[in-house]
């Protein structure tokens, strides 16, 4: 989510404006005092995980070693096996 810099005062004198689009526009905006992000203002229900962050994510997770990796893979084929296709509705 693209998140609209927005200083406190600013937000302070436009919350009514800053909410309305919000709300009729799913704009987002992210509140800074002294230059500092101290909040975000958010749609309701905007949640999850953007996925402009997954490569962050990921690249801070701890990687696997090869027993760790092979028993991944093991789990995946396993999967793999007890997925039934569903009949394809174009056939």
């Amino acid at each position: 989510m693209d998140y609209r810099p927005l200083n406190a005062t600013e937000a302070a004198r436009r919350f009514s404006d800053v909410l309305n689009q919000v709300k009729y526009q799913h704009a987002a905006f992210e509140v800074r005092r002294g230059g500092e992000a101290v909040a975000r203002i958010v749609p309701a229900g905007a949640t999850g995980f953007p996925v402009a962050e997954l490569n962050r994510l990921f690249a801070a997770l701890p990687a696997l070693d090869e027993a760790e990796s092979r028993a991944f893979e093991a789990d995946i084929a396993a999967a793999r096996r007890r997925l039934r296709r569903d009949a394809d509705a174009w056939d």
